[in-house]
């Protein structure tokens, strides 16, 4: 292994292909030496903002420089960079697409205010984007995001992908389950996921929801325990529908 300065002399003229391993190994003033580097190219400056020894040093330099700062995908490596300032960084994140945005907002290795900016620039796009695009951030939105999502978006696609995003938690259903205009196509699809029609509280909303489908009453009713039984005759206004079938599947004497 060559030392430092026969490195960092390398490291200034070394042809692309050899840069990688240059990177991989490098310490601060290397890094350095790598940027002056005229075969130095974007997808390099990637790699040394996603290195583990990069400094804010290093993450400075690259922000001041022009040439770097024309590469969109740069820009959002410097946002996702731990060691690139938080002044410098809550700069460039206005840059961002909403997309990238939505990764920052779950990237929990940079500074929670860059988290937190993220998702309200996210928050300020969503009137205006189109049902596709918030069906993909439904798919990915962090726990902040999807409860903004939960509780302004309505349409069908959007809330079922909401039911793929592995940070969807039972309170966002139970939340949902409040809206009286709910898309049936969401509720069906909710009552045939096990991991939370078999929750209680979740059964119990969906059986409490004005528009759940008589078949999914009609599936849900067999798994209730006799006090969620008793706890449904007893509510105040129950749809006739789910009282008949409570008394008739669950044989409850009139």
């Amino acid at each position: 292994m060559q030392d430092r300065p026969e490195l960092v002399g390398i490291a200034r003229i070394a042809p692309p292909e050899k840069l990688w391993a240059i990177i991989q190994q490098a310490t601060e003033e290397v890094l350095l030496a790598v940027l002056e580097n005229p075969a130095c190219e974007p997808f390099h400056v990637i790699a040394i903002l996603r290195s583990p020894r990069v400094t804010p040093t290093v993450a400075e330099r690259v922000y001041a420089d022009s040439r770097w700062l024309r590469h969109y995908r740069v820009k959002v490596a410097l946002v996702h960079c731990r060691a690139m300032p938080y002044v410098l960084s809550s700069q460039v994140i206005y840059e961002l697409f909403w997309y990238d945005l939505a990764q920052v907002a779950l990237n929990p290795r940079i500074d929670p205010r860059l988290r937190q900016m993220a998702e309200r620039l996210v928050i300020q796009k969503l009137e205006e984007m189109a049902v596709g695009e918030k069906m993909v951030l439904a798919r990915v939105a962090s726990r902040n995001l999807i409860v903004h999502i939960r509780n302004t978006c309505r349409e069908a696609g959007v809330l079922l992908n909401l039911l793929r995003n592995p940070r969807l938690v039972e309170e966002d259903l139970l939340a949902l389950l409040q809206v009286p205009q709910l898309p049936v196509e969401f509720i069906r699809a909710l009552a045939a996921l096990p991991q939370w029609c078999n929750r209680p509280a979740v059964r119990m909303a969906l059986l409490r929801h004005p528009h759940t489908p008589v078949h999914v009453v009609a599936q849900l009713i067999p798994r209730l325990q006799p006090s969620e039984v008793l706890q449904l005759l007893q509510d105040c206004a129950p749809r006739p529908i789910v009282r008949r079938l409570l008394r008739e599947l669950r044989r409850i004497p009139t």
